[in-house]
């Protein structure tokens, strides 16, 4: 490339759009340096070619792209003394780059110079600080930014997308209201609501608990001609299941199939967390049979909210038997879970299922974490089982396991009433070594 321009500077062929080309993907390639003195040779007194708008939008988009955002803004300075006027993408370049690292201040006084001298915005002029002020947490200020720039923009009065970002960050900070007042202002004022918008206010409603406003706006969704997909109903469901309202969630989990779509892993355990949380076992344990028939792997998370509704019932039966189907299917246990089950179990004063499970977390592959020792710990305290709690202590320190705040509580009150003080300091003592 470089003997090429080199013959072409010799033989005076060089133009504005070989430079153009040159500049171009030197930027792109990240030789941005390089680009930036082809530039300043452009503008140099003796240089017969002067660089057009396209040439420093070019420069001035891939220096914002790269963080050089001042760099940037230095050129558009540039422009005005080469005699070369900066247009809309000049500004729109800038005022993104200037949105992305938080100087929303800085947009403004580039919005103002924009109208100062007479460049027409268009929408991505009003939409990008509007992403940038709600990422920055100013919706209200992107609020009125809007109402302002729409009676006096003629070419950026706003569309969907406008709405959709305004929308979604009053959701998000709980205001409802508003949001759904600038939803039915975005269909007043001609602009169809999309996909994006629709499952937007979904989602805002059914987190702010809004589930019948959230099914009537996935009613508008359909009726305008969009599908709901897996992760909208898994919204919704959530959302009914959060209530306590099963029949509204297991109605929305049957109109999935009548639609087509497959629930996946997070549809079926959003619903059996909820029948758990219900105590109808009986219906959870079907979902899960439901997930192996339909080809859907149960996860962990399944696992885990079965055994942990069945331990909270006092249900140790139940618990086992879904522990031993995730045995039977090759499902690894993970910490979690064994510390569902050994907890169960000593507050059930079942110490020995407690004890036999921690050896068997170790055989798996399992480490022990502190909240493991201090849940088998209290249950061995009180049920005072001392040569036990004597071992299990010892294998704390073996295993070099830390003890928390929560480990001394337990063996401070415990071994003093038992006169085992001695053992007391022993244990704190070498806990101290080990870790000093």
């Amino acid at each position: 490339m470089k003997l090429v321009f080199s013959e072409m500077e010799a033989s005076g062929l060089e133009n504005v759009v070989t430079y153009g080309i040159i500049i171009n993907h030197l930027a792109k390639s990240h030789n941005i340096n390089l680009a930036l003195q082809l530039c300043d040779k452009m503008t140099s007194p003796n240089s017969g070619v002067i660089p057009d708008n396209v040439i420093f939008n070019n420069l001035i988009d891939v220096l914002c792209k790269v963080g050089r955002t001042c760099e940037g803004l230095c050129l558009l300075n540039h422009m005005k003394t080469d005699h070369c006027d900066p247009n809309t993408i000049t500004f729109n370049a800038l005022i993104d780059g200037f949105c992305k690292i938080g100087y929303i201040d800085t947009t403004h006084e580039l919005n103002d110079r924009l109208s100062k001298e007479g460049v027409l915005p268009n929408i991505i002029t009003l939409n990008t600080p509007i992403f940038g002020m709600c990422r920055n947490g100013r919706v209200s200020g992107a609020l009125n930014f809007f109402h302002e720039k729409k009676l006096t923009w003629e070419n950026a009065k706003g569309n969907a997308i406008t709405y959709c970002i305004l929308i979604g960050d009053f959701l998000h900070a709980n205001n409802v209201s508003k949001a759904m007042e600038l939803f039915d202002e975005m269909i007043e004022k001609g602009h169809s609501p999309n996909s994006v918008t629709y499952l937007t206010m979904i989602s805002g409603l059914s987190m702010a608990g809004r589930n019948d406003d959230a099914r009537s706006m996935s009613s508008a969704m359909r009726r305008d001609g969009f599908q709901l997909d897996t992760k909208s109903y898994n919204i919704l469901i959530a959302g009914f299941g959060k209530k306590k309202k099963l029949n509204e969630a297991t109605q929305l989990f049957g109109e999935m199939s009548e639609a087509g779509i497959k629930p996946n892993v997070v549809t079926y355990n959003t619903l059996i967390d909820a029948y758990c949380k219900a105590v109808d076992f009986p219906m959870a344990e079907t979902l899960l049979m439901n997930m192996t028939d339909g080809n859907c792997k149960p996860s962990l998370v399944t696992y885990g909210t079965l055994i942990q509704g069945f331990c909270k019932k006092g249900d140790h039966d139940g618990a086992k038997k879904i522990f031993q189907s995730m045995k039977d299917l090759h499902v690894e246990s993970n910490a979690v879970i064994y510390n569902i089950l050994i907890g169960s179990f000593c507050s059930g004063g079942e110490t020995g299922m407690a004890i036999s499970h921690l050896d068997h977390m170790r055989k798996n592959g399992v480490s022990p974490k502190v909240i493991t020792y201090n849940t088998i710990l209290k249950g061995l305290c009180e049920n005072n089982i001392s040569g036990k709690a004597f071992e299990v202590i010892d294998q704390m320190k073996a295993e070099r396991c830390s003890p928390n705040a929560r480990t001394v509580e337990i063996l401070t009150g415990w071994l003093s009433a038992i006169g085992e003080t001695k053992r007391l300091r022993c244990f704190m003592e070498g806990q101290n070594a080990a870790f000093s």
